[in-house]
């Protein structure tokens, strides 16, 4: 009898300690959260495979503190409204770290998200209405005044006099204050002159807008829009003006730029994030692996996601929790990270600290302008 009370017991005791390894590899989910389903997905479908890459590099090497991460994909069809049903989804399904969103319009979103339990960690939300801000918003992008001071300077080195921007109302917070930021940098030069255009890819006939353009003796048109509306702005103008230089922004980046623009786009300058010459081994890994999983070259934001999903690891692994607070504490405490293409910093606000640099088409690649 004691025998069997004894066999009952060590039993009982390995049921509990496989229920508790059981509960400690249970997986740590992170949201990923994008426009997946509109014209300007490419953008959010090449963070999402970046992020997906840094997930399977740290479940091959045993995952956080033996735990493995799960990503939780939703889309925010690029919509405010829609993008509070998911924050509540996410919570419901106790995700409380996103890493999203991807494009500057879904600033209003995130600041209505300040009371939610809630940390969100964006590749390429550049948008300053959020800088400075003591919030649960964090990004792996510099923040947009910085391609306005570089893109004044690419003017006055090209020699440029005529310089027409057109600026997509669809992202009005990233695009409008873009544009405004040239044109109170422009205003100091006295031998250039700049001339606003807004537009709305969602209603405008962009064709019609481009033939109602004044392009005679324009040199420079800077489009600050997304890469579909880009190529078939580029192809318009080209019509109208062989010579003019085409230059647009990390926005237009993608893969469908160049399927979608041909010719009409080579050639074209690009204010975009740095991009080292020589290639680390981690991005080679990188590289690879996303090019075997994905068959086309990473793009400008997958850098940035990976980057991204890297610092919210760095944060789990050093964190007393995985709740955001914890997590958000964690990452600020961390002076310097290793990003693909360069090392870079997070400020106490979540604003991060990395360079812009002019980049250029040629020969179908994104390539460092010299």
């Amino acid at each position: 009898m004691k025998n069997q009370k004894k066999i009952w017991m060590i039993g009982l005791l390995f049921f509990i300690l496989l229920l508790t390894n059981g509960c400690d590899k249970k997986p740590i989910q992170i949201g990923v959260l994008g426009s997946l389903t509109s014209k300007q997905s490419q953008l959010s479908i090449d963070a999402r495979n970046a992020i997906q890459i840094g997930v399977d590099f740290t479940n091959q090497e045993g995952g956080i503190h033996g735990r493995p991460i799960e990503l939780l994909v939703k889309d925010d069809e690029a919509s405010t409204e829609v993008s509070q049903k998911r924050y509540q989804e996410f919570i419901e399904e106790d995700v409380h770290l996103i890493l999203g969103h991807m494009t500057s319009n879904m600033s209003d979103a995130v600041l209505e998200a300040e009371e939610l339990p809630i940390l969100f960690l964006s590749p390429s939300m550049s948008v300053n209405t959020l800088s400075g801000i003591d919030d649960n918003f964090m990004r792996t992008s510099p923040q947009t005044n910085g391609q306005a001071a570089l893109f004044i300077e690419f003017v006055e080195e090209r020699g440029f006099h005529n310089v027409v921007v057109l600026y997509d109302l669809m992202n009005q917070d990233y695009t409008e204050y873009l544009a405004t930021q040239i044109q109170m940098h422009g205003e100091k030069r006295e031998n250039v002159d700049f001339h606003l255009v807004p537009i709305d890819s969602r209603v405008d006939d962009l064709g019609e807008v481009v033939e109602q353009l004044d392009l005679e003796g324009t040199d420079c048109v800077f489009m600050i829009s997304q890469a579909t509306d880009t190529a078939f702005l580029s192809q318009k103008i080209r019509k109208i003006n062989q010579e003019a230089e085409l230059v647009s922004v990390s926005w237009s980046m993608t893969q469908d730029l160049i399927y979608f623009g041909g010719e009409a786009v080579e050639g074209m300058y690009f204010i975009g994030v740095y991009q080292a010459e020589d290639k680390s081994k981690e991005y080679v890994r990188f590289q690879n692996a996303f090019e075997e999983r994905f068959n086309y070259k990473p793009s400008f934001v997958s850098i940035l996601a990976f980057d991204a999903y890297n610092v919210i690891a760095e944060g789990l692994k050093r964190a007393e929790s995985s709740s955001p607070t914890a997590v958000k504490a964690a990452i600020l405490e961390i002076s310097e990270f290793q990003g693909l293409e360069e090392k870079f910093r997070v400020d106490e606000f979540g604003d991060c600290e990395r360079s812009y640099q002019i980049n250029q088409l040629q020969d179908k690649q994104f390539v460092l302008f010299q």
